[in-house]
């Protein structure tokens, strides 16, 4: 009789609590969209002033709004693959090395400058969030939620696409 009850109470979770730990997907994006709005906004300015040409993120293979309101959770894991991806790349080209680990991966970020501390904090802010919700099934991502995460993301993905840029010229 309780069953399908608890069933849904479980699948309507949004955030959860376990001694010190609390996770809120909303909560947490908004934590960093404000961390690294006042600096992000410094940086496109003085970036904007240094290359008349900016380059806008490749674009991503699929649809991610239409991702997102299909499945929010999917977009999050879906746009973080990606920025994964276009990490290692960008990484593999300025180190020259084949295969990096994830604390090699951060401290390539930090020694060869491609995310500025804000951004890079908030590189490892998303990566956190994103593990969260790829190991918690029940932690439940809205399609609004998923949305301000892939613009996070692209954020992350603007820099990383200037980076190559300079690396390739």
């Amino acid at each position: 009789m309780l069953k399908v009850p608890i069933t849904q109470l479980v699948q309507s979770i949004r955030s959860i609590s376990y001694r010190d730990v609390r996770i809120d997907v909303g909560e947490q994006l908004q934590l960093i969209e404000q961390s690294t709005q006042a600096n992000t906004m410094q940086t496109v300015l003085i970036q904007s002033e240094e290359d008349d040409e900016v380059e806008e993120p490749r674009p991503t293979p699929l649809p991610v709004e239409q991702i997102a309101h299909v499945s929010p959770r999917a977009a999050v894991l879906y746009v973080w693959s990606i920025v994964e991806k276009e990490t290692e790349d960008l990484l593999q080209v300025i180190s020259k090395s084949t295969h990096i680990d994830e604390s090699q991966k951060i401290g390539s970020l930090k020694k060869h400058h491609v995310l500025d501390a804000p951004l890079l904090k908030m590189f490892l802010d998303l990566k956190k969030l994103y593990e969260h919700v790829a190991a918690e099934a029940y932690i439940q991502v809205t399609p609004s939620e998923a949305l301000r995460y892939c613009e996070l993301c692209n954020r992350i993905r603007y820099q990383l696409t200037l980076n190559e840029k300079k690396h390739r010229d």
